[in-house]
């Protein structure tokens, strides 16, 4: 029973032994929580608000056409509009703007509607307070989101000036867009007034269907999938959510293992604050059992004392995890500056079962590295553990380097298989192999390794090598902690450097011209007749390829 364990003696005095392991310890969970909850509620934050805004912008549409460059023919629309189970068709042209005042306010994304069709589909895209209900439609007129006014500086009623198919308009703002989020910059605009200040007038490039009730979506895509227009593509909204969300699910993915790799690090701090504390306690946990505790009562007193570090540990890692996540999320984004999504900012939410889960991980793995020493401890026979120097002679026998060997085996396999539905799980297998190998084969790699070196002279350096030589065990758990912790600092190097090298590859292979020249934002706009030869023919060009992108 819990009650006959002297709690003083068996748990919280061999920490207070150890003030600067215990520390280091709490430290090591609370971090590895801190790190995997915030990455975990960046994640989540950063998916959910980009499919939100999917699905604000899109109201209450079951598909969604869209097509890149210059978008399709508004003949589409027509006949989308008229076709059989389409209750609703509403029009949209979108395009990226240059803001010419204020200055230096980079690009502006533009959205024109059709406000009436936007009413029907319930589009939150009409500003509030209008003078009057058609003040949209007029061509000089647009209304922006909150994050567009703050990010301009401009209030309802201020002037905007944009570079629209070359030339300078200016435009009024005329009303704040509601329910959207905070996080999205844009501006609306009636879609005939879109079209000719740039120069669209019949093409558009995105219709939103609200099909008739019972209409089943499978059903409608299956009979309009081969007659759509060349390069356009027919899918829902929250498809579109999916899209992104598995554009940056490896970058993701990479994040959260990353993070898990923190906490695994917590663990081995643990493992070796306990397992040295057990080394010391080994004559006091000896005279216990003969004075009468039992073997599950050791198991639960070193169990104890890693709770006792990891409690605390979870519990400050909680706030620093939703620290960090908030500072994250508030100055990087919720793709850590990848650029994966468009939104600068977003905004915390809470999700307490994400907390609990990330507790009880910390907690978990605190009593994980208390588990092994505390399992070699029980197996210890009371009589042998009361002699002096008994605590290399237990290592000796607990060690197993074949099991190393295996989980070495493993993880190269592991790291040769291939990815499950591009993850690449095995993989992420392979580096916990790694690790967990290090606790069978460092202590026969230190015997052996100390074994090559003759003893030295000086009295010191004499007296540490013998020492290893004598308790490679001892020497090899306090090793382990500082192993793992640094194959943190190179598995982040690494993740970093694959992504970095990754990208630039990528961009090697698709952007193969070292500059691009191009006459405006906007991708109808041309080069002066000549212009392509004159660059051509600029003294250190080796090559050149004039093209129009369609």
């Amino acid at each position: 029973m819990i009650t006959r364990i002297p709690w003083q003696a068996a748990v919280w005095r061999p920490l207070r032994q150890r003030p600067g392991a215990s520390v280091l310890a709490i430290i090591g969970i609370a971090l590895g929580v801190a790190l995997g909850l915030a990455i975990a509620l960046i994640n989540i934050q950063a998916v959910s608000d980009f499919s939100a805004g999917l699905r604000r912008l899109s109201g209450q549409a079951d598909l969604t056409l869209t097509a890149p460059g210059q978008g399709f023919s508004e003949q589409w629309y027509v006949r989308l509009s008229m076709a059989r189970d389409v209750a609703v068709a509403t029009p949209e042209i979108r395009l990226q703007a240059q803001v010419l005042h204020p200055a230096r306010k980079g690009m502006l994304p533009i959205l024109g509607i059709d406000a009436f069709q936007a009413a029907r589909m319930g589009q939150p895209l009409l500003p509030f307070h209008l003078h009057s209900p058609l003040a949209l439609l007029t061509p000089d007129h647009i209304a922006l989101s909150p994050a567009a006014l703050t990010n301009l500086g401009l209030r309802v009623g201020d002037t905007l000036t944009l570079d629209a198919d070359g030339q300078p308009r200016t435009l009024r703002i005329i009303g704040e867009l509601p329910g959207v989020g905070s996080s999205e910059a844009f501006g609306v605009m009636d879609i005939a007034a879109v079209q000719w200040l740039w120069g669209r007038i019949g093409t558009l490039n995105q219709v939103d269907l609200r099909l008739d009730p019972g209409i089943p979506v499978a059903h409608f895509l299956a009979r309009w999938q081969g007659h759509l227009p060349v390069g356009a593509v027919l899918q829902s909204p929250a498809q579109q959510g999916h899209v992104a969300a598995d554009a940056s699910r490896a970058y993701r993915v990479n994040l959260l293992v990353l993070s898990l790799v923190a906490l695994f690090t917590g663990a081995f701090l643990v493992y070796s604050t306990l397992a040295m504390g057990v080394v010391r306690q080994r004559q006091q946990l000896a005279l216990l059992r003969v004075l009468g505790l039992r073997r599950r009562e050791v198991v639960l007193a070193v169990l104890l004392q890693g709770a006792t570090l990891g409690l605390p540990g979870a519990l400050l890692g909680l706030p620093l995890g939703v620290l960090a996540a908030w500072l994250a999320l508030a100055h990087m984004g919720g793709d850590l500056g990848a650029g994966y999504f468009r939104a600068t900012a977003l905004h915390l939410q809470w999700h307490p079962g994400l907390l609990l889960i990330f507790f009880v991980a910390g907690l978990g793995a605190a009593l994980t590295g208390a588990l092994l020493p505390a399992w070699e401890t029980s197996r210890a026979i009371p009589a042998l553990a009361l002699r002096a120097g008994s605590e290399e002679q237990a290592h000796q026998q607990h060690q197993h380097p074949w099991v190393g060997l295996l989980l070495l085996g493993l993880a190269l396999a592991g790291s040769l298989a291939p990815a499950i539905h591009g993850i690449p799980y095995l993989a992420y297998g392979a580096v916990a192999c790694l690790l967990f190998a290090l606790l069978f084969l460092l202590a026969p790699l230190l015997r052996a390794l100390t074994r090559l070196f003759p003893l030295p002279h000086a009295p010191v350096w004499r007296l540490a090598l013998a020492q290893l030589r004598g308790a490679p065990g001892r020497a090899a758990q306090s090793l382990a902690a500082v192993v793992v912790a640094f194959s943190l600092v190179v598995a982040m190097a690494v993740m970093v450097g694959s992504f970095r090298d990754s990208v630039a590859n990528w961009l090697t292979d698709i952007l193969r011209a070292d500059l691009y020249v191009q006459a405006g934002m906007n991708r109808d706009s041309l080069l002066p007749h000549g212009a392509a030869h004159q660059l051509c023919a600029l003294p250190d060009v080796r090559a050149c390829s004039p093209l129009r992108r369609v």
